[in-house]
């Protein structure tokens, strides 16, 4: 679906107008583990399990935004991130202005 997206973005025509104009921010959220699969592994073995799941999922988005030449950030977020990033939007969307 992010890809989707992406390809959106950059198949209107808007790619040559994407390299240094804006930055964009591709975000994933991994829903958090069961307690019962956490319970039996280390915190490290989570967060890698989550960096690698969101890797993939933002895999074609990276390639095509490469291809365009725009800048971007990949920001994977787990657990419970819903409302952090409503405040992180909030956020970036205040120092804009």
């Amino acid at each position: 679906m992010l890809a989707a997206a992406v390809r959106h973005l950059v198949g209107k025509g808007s790619g040559a107008a994407l390299p240094g104009t804006v930055e964009i921010h591709l975000v994933n959220v991994q829903p958090a583990l069961p307690g019962d699969i956490t319970r039996f592994v280390s915190r490290e073995q989570v967060e890698g399990y989550h960096r690698d799941e969101s890797a993939k999922e933002l895999a074609e988005a990276r390639a095509l935004l490469d291809a365009s030449g725009a800048r971007y950030r990949c920001m994977p977020r787990w657990g419970r991130w819903p409302k952090r990033s409503l405040a992180c939007a909030s956020a970036s969307a205040a120092t804009r202005s």
